[in-house]
């Protein structure tokens, strides 16, 4: 509901313009209903690619294409589909720089320190946490922390497809099933061959049903050789093993998956290895 701005004194007016973040500027001009609330006018601009990569390292942060940008007074803000960071931390993560960018879509964090509060931060100064669906995590490093979905899901309310390639927390069942009406459709991370000898079965199943029909979970087990693991009872679900990982290229070719296609379904696949198993509830 727009916001009335506009019955602030001139001044305070320009005072607020000086003093946020492009982005916060235009949000202010959508709060007001007017985008002349407040002088220039935050124009907004896609960047020539559908995504903005910033990387830190070595005490300095750089941003790919940079010379595409304008990071002056009174730049544009910059609406992207995805945001790429690497090697961010608490205490590098320019807040800034994110203060130039809106993103529609996607966030993906390689080798990041990762933390609820890194979360947190991140979400607060980028603008991501209402527009991202999807979270890509590959790497992580803080090594006294192991992911927790509720950090996710509480930092990122719309998400319906991560993928994450560091390490998980044992919680991650009860951590999901705290947020019953969450969107996730697509779920994909790595567990090692003990944490998934580890699950029961019946807990694992009852998870997978309490899920919205459709609900596709894959994991990539970290192990030694090519044979797909199981865990007993699973095979009394309708099952196919597939010789490829990719559950979508395999149901385009095998007629047999394809009327599953709207299903709940568990993947299972080494990591590395370019074969799986489904099995459909």
């Amino acid at each position: 509901m727009p916001y009335p701005i506009a019955k602030l004194a001139y001044g305070l007016r320009c005072r607020l313009h000086e003093l946020a973040t492009p982005v916060e500027r235009y949000k202010v001009q959508i709060a007001a209903g007017n985008p002349a609330i407040g002088s220039p006018i935050q124009a907004l601009k896609k960047p020539v690619g559908s995504f903005v990569s910033i990387k830190y390292a070595d005490n300095a942060v750089s941003i790919f294409r940079q010379e595409e940008f304008d990071f002056g007074n009174d730049c544009p803000v910059y609406r992207a589909q995805e945001l790429k960071i690497k090697g961010a931390s608490l205490q590098n993560l320019d807040c800034a720089l994110l203060g130039h960018f809106i993103y529609e879509n996607s966030l993906d964090m390689r080798y990041c320190h990762l933390s609820k509060s890194f979360f947190k931060k991140i979400s607060s100064q980028a603008d991501v946490a209402s527009n991202i669906n999807l979270i890509y995590l590959r790497g992580n490093t803080n090594d006294e922390y192991a992911l927790k979905f509720s950090d996710l899901l509480t930092v990122f309310p719309n998400l319906d497809d991560i993928a994450a390639n560091v390490p998980i927390a044992d919680t991650w069942i009860t951590e999901i099933l705290q947020f019953p009406e969450h969107n996730i459709t697509k779920l994909r991370f790595v567990l090692t061959m003990e944490q998934f000898t580890g699950l029961s079965t019946d807990g694992l199943v009852a998870f997978l049903k309490a899920q919205k029909k459709g609900f596709h979970l894959t994991f990539m087990i970290k192990q030694v050789g090519e044979t797909v693991p199981t865990l007993p009872g699973l095979n009394k679900f309708v099952n196919y093993a597939l010789k490829t990982n990719s559950y979508t290229a395999g149901s385009v070719f095998n007629k047999k998956l394809r009327p599953y296609g709207q299903d709940t379904m568990l993947q299972i696949e080494p990591y590395g290895v370019d074969k799986s198993h489904v099995w459909f509830f």
